[in-house]
């Protein structure tokens, strides 16, 4: 869910290795006066943004949360958040995150970094369940805590 930001190849590429396990790409573009608009497929681009109500929802029930970063992004996104809080699996090229404390690779595969030769097994495997003092370190609230420490 997003804009495009030139990260349409690297979409595909996950796509294409979603759609070989039989999971369904759920991908939303956002469409204005994008110039590479004949690129996307039409099944996927949006012409407005989608409320973050809406998000959530379509988070909360799929199976795997797709969190493509911009080159040179290192933080996490909200795709890494909503993947933590809702138990769901996670596709990212964000190769920071392996630094994070909820890092595992039973829940997170990174594009760039693991096999694709190992993707359906990655699918295929148990979520390794985040223990809460550990998701609890990225609640709002507990950063507005941090803050005002």
């Amino acid at each position: 869910m997003g804009k495009n930001k030139n990260r349409l190849d690297l979409l595909n590429e996950i796509a294409k290795h979603l759609i070989k396990a039989n999971i369904q790409c759920d991908f939303n573009i956002l469409v204005l006066n994008n110039a590479n608009k004949d690129l996307i497929k039409d099944e996927w681009k949006i012409s407005k943004m989608i409320s973050y109500e809406e998000i959530l929802d379509k988070s909360s029930k799929c199976s795997v949360i797709v969190d493509v970063v911009k080159e040179g992004q290192s933080g996490l996104t909200l795709r890494v958040l909503e993947a933590l809080f809702f138990g769901k699996k996670l596709i990212t090229n964000n190769k920071n995150i392996c630094n994070c404390d909820f890092y595992s690779s039973d829940n997170v595969f990174i594009v760039g970094v693991d096999n694709w030769d190992d993707f359906e097994m990655f699918l295929g495997s148990e979520l390794l369940q985040i223990p809460n003092n550990v998701k609890n370190k990225y609640l709002l609230e507990t950063w507005v805590n941090n803050f005002d420490s």
